[in-house]
């Protein structure tokens, strides 16, 4: 009997493999399926069947992937290698365009990210956060094929496959298939973490914020971008704003609100960023202060709860030292009571709280959704999505698996329950055996964190990644209280 074997595509997928447009379409859906457990919007059908019939011709002979992820936050459309280099091919079908500022543009009737800053920012995450950066040269081209009045000296632009098509043949064809799997199987891995970006070139971030970050991998997505701009119109128009944004570990919430108090600093407006965190605080302070006192921001670094009651978020906060505030951005704002997000709300014109309601730990943390919605008003929301991807029905699934119900039928995905740990690695260890690909994907424990105020204890887990199978283990969850 002849074995069939069945490929299950994800992304980023190898456009060009089939040699035809009707196959790199399929390809495409059946990937981004796979990928997001779902099926693509129209709009973006639409998008791929006009771009790959003209687009395959143009770039035969170099392999070229689609839709390839940048840290799942992102995707770039296009990815062309050769034997040292890369060339990333950011489409556009807008008609209208109007530059707003340096990040963001007006695209028929809409505000989005500057296609030449999103170009470039997926280039220099590639080349800084890429594994395949230490072999290839990445380096970015944009085809906006419905627009001729967009320029910038910021990115090369395309308008016709013809000029698409001159510029891919500088390229060398790659000689053999090495290249490909160094770029498929790569992965985006973040080597310096904003702060220490700070601590090593704070000078030139702090007079050139936006573009120093960009340059170094640290742009910021298309949400993040709108939600700077909204904020600081906010303070130019003198309204009395909340912004309230939801984003869980991973999201991105720190970078903006570092970048959100340097923006501001920089405009001259009276703004604080606050913590409820000593250490972070602290850390702060220390690469934000400078000796000429040019750019000195150690000052704006700030508590909104001390315990004492000398955060500004507390009754003996000294408002009349500070006068006017223009913004306050409170960062880990989840850990806020109740008292301190009514006190906030009162203190600036513009205030951004960022949160994540999964990281609430101690008893008379109240950051919640449900509170800032109680005490602020004027809000606008925004949620920044997490670095992991996790579809709502993946979610779904989970807890059901946690709340000890059957787990529903998922779509590419198997799943086995142990009682020991020991049954599971024996298991994963056959997997191994037979060429499968294992990875470790989360682990977390979690206690009532306070011997007075007790909290309900959630179960903790573990989960471990193989093609498109998780297995989960519910065994030897231990609460501690003290």
């Amino acid at each position: 009997m002849e074995n069939t074997i069945n490929i299950i595509l994800s992304l980023p997928t190898l456009l060009n493999q089939h040699g035809n447009p009707d196959g790199a379409v399929q390809d495409l859906v059946e990937a981004y399926r796979n990928y997001f457990n779902e099926y693509p919007e129209p709009s973006q059908l639409s998008v791929w069947k006009f771009i790959t019939g003209d687009f395959i011709k143009i770039v035969d002979g170099f392999p070229t992937f689609a839709e390839f992820p940048i840290f799942n936050l992102e995707r770039a459309d296009y990815v062309i290698v050769d034997s040292t280099d890369a060339l990333i091919i950011e489409e556009k079908g807008w008609k209208n365009l109007e530059i707003i500022d340096n990040r963001i543009v007006k695209a028929d009737g809409k505000l989005h990210l500057d296609p030449c800053y999103q170009l470039n920012n997926y280039v220099f995450k590639f080349n800084y956060f890429h594994s395949s950066g230490l072999k290839l040269k990445y380096s970015g081209i944009l085809f906006l094929y419905n627009n001729r009045s967009y320029s910038s000296d910021d990115c090369q632009i395309a308008h016709t496959f013809d000029e698409l098509k001159s510029y891919i043949e500088k390229f060398r064809k790659p000689e053999g298939q090495d290249i490909v799997e160094i770029v498929r199987n790569g992965h985006f891995h973040v080597s310096e973490d904003i702060i220490d970006l700070i601590i090593k070139n704070k000078d030139e971030i702090l007079s050139n914020t936006s573009i120093s970050l960009l340059g170094r991998g640290y742009g910021l997505t298309e949400n993040q971008a709108l939600l700077v701009r909204d904020v600081i119109d906010a303070i130019e128009k003198n309204e009395d704003t909340t912004f309230l944004v939801k984003g869980s570990s991973g999201s991105g919430k720190t970078l903006v609100a570092v970048e959100l108090l340097l923006e501001a600093f920089a405009k001259k407006y009276k703004v604080f960023l606050a913590y409820r965190n000593n250490r972070l605080l602290n850390t702060l302070r220390q690469i934000l202060e400078t000796r000429d006192g040019k750019y000195n921001l150690s000052p704006n670094i700030i508590f909104y709860s001390t315990g004492r009651g000398e955060g500004i978020g507390e009754d003996n906060f000294p408002v009349e030292k500070y006068g006017s505030i223009d913004l306050v951005i409170y960062d880990e704002a989840q850990r806020m009571t109740e008292a301190v997000i009514k006190t906030t709300n009162n203190r600036s014109k513009v205030k951004v709280y960022f949160y994540d309601e999964n990281q609430i730990l101690i008893g008379d943390e109240a950051g919640t959704y449900y509170n800032f919605k109680k005490y602020c008003n004027n809000i606008s929301e925004y949620e920044f999505p997490s670095v992991f991807r996790i579809s709502r029905s993946y979610l779904d699934f989970v807890n059901k698996i946690l709340d000890g119900s059957d787990p529903p039928k998922l779509r590419g995905y198997s799943v086995r329950i142990f009682d020991r740990i020991t049954d599971m690695f024996e298991d994963l260890t056959k997997l191994k055996s037979k060429g499968n690909k294992i990875a470790l994907m989360c682990a977390f424990t979690e206690s009532n964190g306070d011997k007075k105020i007790q909290r309900a204890p959630r179960i903790g887990g573990l989960a471990i990644h193989y093609h498109q199978a998780w297995t989960f283990i519910r065994d030897q969850v231990s609460i501690f209280t003290g």
